[in-house]
């Protein structure tokens, strides 16, 4: 059950069109704290193409790609979401990018937009959802393990801009576990047979 009220108060949730990658721009460059330490360097000024184009190696393979946006009357974004469906297997969404404009930091507006995008996910058949994020972004990873994910495994030397990072797996099981440590193991087991990208116990892959 989604625990957070809708976003109707703020604006519309909506997919983007290229009429709204001006307002994306406008959102990106209001992140300069998130920008340098990801990419070594503030948003560039084509950072909106470049995130609109962006995509995965072929070889991961995925079924369909979403731009997401919370825009307010103004036309503004206050919320960013890029994701895969069916990202290296049948049911596992993907959650590229997710970005939320500095004024709404501690407002609880991430969590709703997180919610509301999981709720889509689930919608289009997903039973899992991964993710993600920098080993240095204290504030990413306390964020996402509120949100129920899980730890699975780190991979090094990934390459952003100019600099290069450890990150972290993360995934969540849209079936709730219930905090039992049996079933959690028994989940990640099954996970990591249809992924072996994130299993821990193999060597890391490209």
């Amino acid at each position: 059950m989604n625990a957070h009220p809708p976003l109707t108060d703020l604006g519309a949730w909506r997919p983007l069109t290229e009429q709204d990658r001006p307002a994306l721009q406008r959102l990106l460059e209001a992140s300069p704290e998130y920008f340098g330490m990801a990419y070594g360097h503030p948003a560039r000024p084509q950072e909106a193409e470049l995130q609109w184009l962006d995509e995965p190696p072929a070889h991961l393979g995925f079924s369909a790609r979403h731009l997401l946006g919370l825009v307010d009357r103004h036309g503004e974004l206050q919320a960013f979401v890029e994701s895969l469906d069916d990202m290296i297997a049948p049911g596992v969404a993907h959650l590229g990018f997710f970005v939320i404009h500095p004024s709404h930091w501690g407002t609880g507006l991430a969590a709703r937009v997180y919610s509301a995008w999981e709720a889509g996910a689930r919608a289009r058949g997903a039973d899992v959802v991964r993710l993600g994020v920098l080993e240095e972004n204290l504030r990413g990873q306390q964020f996402w393990l509120r949100q129920g994910y899980l730890k699975l495994r780190e991979r090094e030397g990934v390459e952003m801009g100019s600099k290069v990072h450890r990150l972290w797996v993360m995934a969540k099981p849209l079936t709730p576990l219930d905090h039992d440590p049996i079933a959690v193991e028994r989940w990640k087991l099954a996970y990591w047979a249809r992924v072996s990208r994130d299993d821990p116990r193999l060597p890391q892959q490209a």
